[in-house]
């Protein structure tokens, strides 16, 4: 999601507002700030079946925009944001499952 805000925020003047996370016991509204002098040109997007997460994400703000146009196939509809976790099990085989590490 930040590699998406950065990207989002350097191809747009304007603050674009992504969606709205949605949890059980909150709703949080993301937004892409911009950034000092954004690109203001004419972006193409091309997308396949294996497209999904944040680069169906930017296909759609791009389209809805009016930026580009957005070229290929249906992409998968998988939008959806992980939230990682660390867990350490065994003695000698040690298995190291991925976690986000927390912002400073």
């Amino acid at each position: 999601m930040d590699s998406l805000k950065y990207l989002l925020g350097v191809l747009f003047e304007n603050d674009i507002t992504i969606g709205d996370r949605v949890r059980r016991d909150d709703r949080k509204q993301l937004v892409a700030k911009s950034r000092h002098n954004p690109f203001t040109g004419k972006i193409a997007i091309l997308v396949d079946s294996n497209s999904a997460s944040a680069a169906e994400l930017l296909a759609r703000i791009v389209q809805i925009e009016k930026r580009g146009p957005v070229i290929g196939d249906h992409s998968s509809g998988s939008v959806m944001e992980a939230e990682p976790y660390r867990y350490q099990t065994g003695f000698n085989v040690v298995a190291v499952f991925p976690y986000e590490w927390p912002k400073q």
